[in-house]
Parts: structure tokens; C-alpha cells; sequence
């Protein structure tokens, strides 16, 4: 793990799904602001071709897959050929976005390479037992997630709930490294999604989520069924896409919510839509941070949330927003309800709220990958 010239960049190869990052957009720049010090070829999982310079020390490279269940093969068929066109390169670091089947040709990658492993770990694996009951399969990703996070040579999560969770899991802490996600600021996104003034004075609850089950979205529709009788007046506005749409629309219709909930598609236009809600709901059984509700306190909205992700170290309790347990529709409906009618406190803390940046980033990640990646090779050659 010498490198030839410790005043050169780090040169590393990431692997990941974001498609975004085939056209130029927030999440482009955010990706390329935190690799601005190394030299990155960023592999992506994708059906589309894709081979571009995105900047000047980034290159975006889709595994071209004829279908997603070749996504692992053909992406290690791609570092074997990233390795031969760059026959002479000393790779630092390998980082996955996953550690799941990004981490499985992270794995292949490093040692092909020869380079250290770092492995991104957003938190939607080992917050409790939820994630591998979901299905068979879902247990073996589950044994294979326990076994390369504990290979790994450094572990990236974005909330305290996820290294503690890795801790228990028996994960060395020395490895984990944790920053939080970039957010876009007011005014960095797309224009306001439009509102008419008389929307403008009807109050409403504000629910930006994909349409899956993991969301509870209906556990928001049940809440806010519970909330009409004693505040006719508030609305629910739903925005998203997802394969459980036609599912949202059913439950609206089995409350008989049609007039007071509206189901907005997705949009980047959030800005007004949370500066102008009562609150923003969070609803899931597990988040591994939950952006949204950053975004939301940025705006000066406070947030209504189930105890997953970043509740407790972002939204606290009765300060800037309320914390439900997972599942909770009464209590969720509750603080709707008191959000509505005495929610001076909580909405006076969202105006407080200011993000917290870190000068840790990608670059302490990789290094400390290195570091421990050459400490584990110099023990075993003693």
C-alpha cells in the first residue's frame, strides 16, 4: 500500500446505482464536489451506455446490462477492462455505494486491484430485524452485508443510529467514519412547485416519499383520517411516484379522503411546498437517514416522524418536530393534531434549524481505509 507519489490524488474507483450522475444536475455536482481531491472512475449500475468525462478528475462509466440481474457480472467484467486500459494505474481505494451487491464487486474489485475497501452504509440493513424478514433472498444479502462490513477496511454511515447498530453488529469502530449527506439549500433546487393563494390559506401536512411499502404511506393516510374529525379544515398533500400509487389512491378512497388528500407527482419543486405546510411527515418502518426531513427543517418546517433514521439527532422531540414509535398511527395522529393547535415551540425550533456540515468527507473515508488496509497488510507480514 505504498503509493509511488503520496502528492498525487487519490485515485479510486467507486461503484454505485446513480443514474443521475448521467446527466449534470444537483446530484452530479454534489458526487463531484466530494471527490474534488482524487482521481474517480465511478462505475454505475445501468441498462444505458454511458462512458463521459463529468469533470475534469471524474469519469462516469455504466456497465451497459442487457438486463439488472447481470448488473454484478457485467461490472465485474468492467473493472477487469478498466484494469487492462489502465494497465500502469496504482488504485488506492475501491468505495461502493452499498453493502450489498455494489459491495459484492467492491469485494472482486480490491483484490483485483489491489487497493483497499471502503463501503458505504446508509443504514437500511442492520436497523433491527426489519430488512431480512422482508423476504428469503433479503436474508442472504443480510449474511453477506454482516460478513464484507466487518472485511471492510473502512465503513461510511450517515447517522449516529447506524454506527451504533454497526457497533452492536461487532463492526471495529476505528473503522467507521460518519458524515452526513449533503442537502440542497433553499434556493439551490428547482423553483417552488406553485401554489394559488387559496391553497396558500388552507393549512396542510406535506409527505415526499417514494411510493413503497417501506414508506408506510398508508399509515400517513390512516393517521390523517384520524386527525379530519377534529380539524376538518387541514389537508394532506402526497408527492411521489412508486409501484404502490394505485394502492395510495385506494386508501385515500377507503377513508374517504379524496377532497382533503392530494397525490402530487414527484418533483425537485419542494421548496414551497414545505415552507408552507403546518409539518412534514415521515412515516416509515426504516430510513437510513431521511434527507427529507433536513430539507424540511432547512425550510423552517417542523417534522412529524417515526423513531427511524435520523430522529433524536436531527428532529428532537418537542423542540423542532415530534418522534413516534415505528407503527404508531394514534400517536402520529396526535401530534398532527398538536402541531395544529400549539405547535408554536416546535415550529419556532424548525425556524432555528440550522444544518451542521463537517469538514469530514470522502477523502478521510479513503484514508482511513488506506491506513488500516496497510496496517492489516504490515501484521500479516509479522
Amino acid at each position: 500500500m505504498n503509493r509511488p507519489d503520496a502528492s498525487k490524488p487519490l485515485k479510486i474507483l467507486s461503484i454505485g446505482t446513480e443514474k443521475a450522475l448521467f446527466e449534470d444536475g444537483w446530484v452530479r455536482r454534489r458526487i463531484v464536489e466530494q471527490l474534488k481531491d482524487m482521481n474517480a472512475t465511478i462505475l454505475v449500475f445501468s441498462k444505458g451506455k454511458f462512458d463521459a468525462m463529468v469533470a475534469d478528475n471524474v469519469r462516469v462509466v455504466s456497465t451497459d446490462s442487457w438486463n439488472k440481474y447481470f448488473y454484478v457480472l457485467d461490472a465485474c467484467l468492467a473493472v477487469l477492462r478498466i484494469k487492462k486500459h489502465e494497465k500502469n494505474a496504482v488504485w488506492d481505494a475501491v468505495l461502493t455505494q452499498d453493502p450489498i451487491e455494489t459491495a459484492l464487486v467492491g469485494v472482486f474489485a480490491a483484490r483485483v486491484l489491489s487497493c483497499a475497501l471502503a463501503i458505504q452504509d446508509h443504514g437500511y440493513h442492520f436497523h433491527g430485524d426489519y430488512y431480512r424478514k422482508e423476504s428469503w433472498l433479503n436474508r442472504l444479502r443480510y449474511l453477506f452485508a454482516k460478513w464484507v462490513i466487518k472485511r471492510a477496511d473502512a465503513v461510511r454511515v450517515v447517522s449516529k443510529r447506524t454506527e451504533e447498530a454497526l457497533i452492536r453488529l461487532g463492526v471495529d469502530q476505528g473503522k467507521i467514519v460518519r458524515f452526513s449527506l449533503a442537502v440542497r439549500r433553499p434556493g439551490a433546487r428547482s423553483p417552488e412547485y406553485g401554489m394559488t393563494s387559496s391553497e396558500l390559506r388552507t393549512p396542510y401536512f406535506v409527505l415526499a416519499a417514494r411510493f413503497v411499502p417501506i414508506k408506510r404511506i398508508d399509515l400517513a393516510i390512516h393517521a390523517f383520517s384520524l386527525v379530519i374529525p377534529r380539524c376538518p379544515d387541514v389537508k394532506l398533500k402526497i408527492v411521489g411516484r412508486g409501484p404502490l400509487e394505485d394502492l395510495v389512491k385506494q386508501k385515500i378512497a377507503e377513508f374517504n379522503l379524496t377532497d382533503k388528500v392530494e397525490v402530487i407527482s414527484w418533483t425537485d419543486k419542494l421548496d414551497g411546498l414545505y415552507q408552507n405546510a403546518v409539518a412534514t411527515l415521515i412515516t416509515s418502518d426504516r430510513e437510513g437517514f431521511g434527507m427529507t426531513a433536513v430539507e424540511s427543517l432547512v425550510d423552517g418546517t417542523p417534522v412529524i416522524m417515526t423513531d427511524v433514521g435520523c430522529a433524536g439527532e436531527v428532529v428532537k422531540d418537542g423542540e423542532n418536530g415530534y418522534v413516534v414509535p415505528v407503527g404508531d398511527v394514534e400517536g402520529l395522529a396526535d401530534r398532527m393534531v398538536r402541531v395544529l393547535e400549539e405547535g408554536a415551540t416546535v415550529k419556532e425550533g424548525a425556524g432555528r434549524f440550522v444544518w451542521q456540515t463537517t469538514d469530514v468527507g470522502m477523502g478521510d473515508l479513503m484514508n482511513r481505509a488506506m491506513a488500516r488496509k496497510k496496517h492489516a497488510g504490515y501484521n500479516n507480514q509479522n
